[in-house]
């Protein structure tokens, strides 16, 4: 099923250097021979779009156009128009739910529940064009208003794919729900276009039976791929416009020594402060240049994960300079960007968020 309105958007791209350099780090890490236990860990990434300071209250806006039925192309199902507009009321919600509470989620907004403004439309008038001086001086005048984001155009896709699987004779069916939105920020008070984004995002359901009837009794129903497709997508969003929370991974040496295997066990038990007294005794000169560069680069791991990035720094460069792995010369350039990355934290978040702001400084 294609749900959208007509006209086209150029796509916008955004740059990928955090995990290029994190494939990179973890394919030298594997690469190579060392013994290394992998560490989930969560980090604070700073929004590509940093809004003012005097920014505090935002109003969300659907400014999408309403869809007909007949622009429906490639659905072989017959579908109602209550069936349709059923389907597009889920997906607008759902747009705005998902940006809402991936906004909520982040250190930098508490927005509770707000309203969205329903101003869709059903010309075709000026397609796309961002709104004026005008009629931004109007919704700071009648919303009091600092920031406005918008949801200006949706595109949805989905296709179900059907095969056999002629070794074991069992069918598969794959669901994929494929969703496009246009977004707009505004700064009402300066009456500027702050951010201006295509967001773009596929979800993809697989499941497997011996018989077609069970094969499509395990499918989830359409509503519910909409629904899920469309939260995802604005969750998407809001990484893009909010300071937000990633999952990754780092590594850190247990053996070469029964000293390093007793420390990394203590790290793997949450003891980091026991661990970390023991990769400091490592880092002695009467140890080998290779035992303490590995404690050294346990050292570093450990202050980042409290967020002290200078002094992680520190100890991967005394690790290099000891012994120089690539690995450790891309877990450098990590750093260094996280470096970057909590300059740019620095600006996007309230002074009134102490903890966190404290922690980007190094303070432990």
């Amino acid at each position: 099923m294609n749900l959208s309105g007509s006209g086209s958007l150029k796509k916008q791209r955004d740059s990928a250097i955090y995990n290029l350099i994190l494939v990179a780090i973890t394919g030298l890490l594997f690469h190579s021979c060392a013994p290394v236990t992998e560490l989930p860990i969560e980090i604070l990434q700073p929004a590509r779009v940093t809004f003012p300071d005097n920014a505090e209250k935002i109003q969300f806006i659907n400014r999408s156009y309403y869809l007909r039925n007949d622009t429906v192309l490639g659905y072989k199902k017959t579908i109602t128009e209550e069936e349709f507009n059923i389907l597009d009321t889920a997906l607008n919600n759902h747009f705005f739910k998902g940006l809402i509470e991936g906004m909520n989620s982040s250190p930098l907004f508490d927005l509770g529940y707000p309203e969205v403004l329903n101003e869709r439309r059903y010309d075709t008038s000026n397609f796309l064009a961002p709104l004026s001086f005008g009629q931004l001086n109007r919704y700071r005048e009648n919303n009091g208003c600092d920031l406005l984001i918008s949801l200006d155009y949706y595109h949805v896709q989905d296709t179900t794919e059907l095969k056999l699987d002629y070794e074991t004779f069992w069918y598969e069916a794959t669901e994929q729900v494929i969703t496009l939105t246009a977004w707009r920020v505004y700064d009402v008070n300066a009456l500027s276009l702050l951010d201006e984004y295509i967001q773009m995002d596929t979800v993809y359901w697989f499941v497997t039976q011996d018989n077609l009837d069970d094969l499509a009794r395990e499918l989830p129903p359409l509503l519910h791929t909409f629904r899920e497709a469309a939260y995802r997508n604005g969750s998407q969003y809001s990484l893009r416009i909010s300071p937000g929370w990633y999952d990754t991974e780092r590594y850190i040496y247990h053996s070469g020594s029964k000293e390093l295997r007793k420390a990394g066990k203590k790290a793997l038990a949450g003891n980091w402060e026991e661990a970390a007294v023991e990769w400091e005794r490592l880092t002695d000169t009467i140890y080998k240049p290779k035992i303490r560069a590995k404690a050294y680069t346990n050292l570093a791991v450990n202050a980042e994960i409290s967020d002290d990035i200078s002094r992680a720094l520190e100890y991967a460069n005394r690790s290099y300079s000891l012994k120089s792995e690539n690995y450790i010369l891309e877990y450098i350039n990590i750093l260094l960007l996280r470096e970057l990355n909590q300059e740019m934290l620095l600006k996007q978040l309230p002074p009134e968020s102490d903890p966190i702001r404290d922690a980007l400084k190094g303070i432990r």
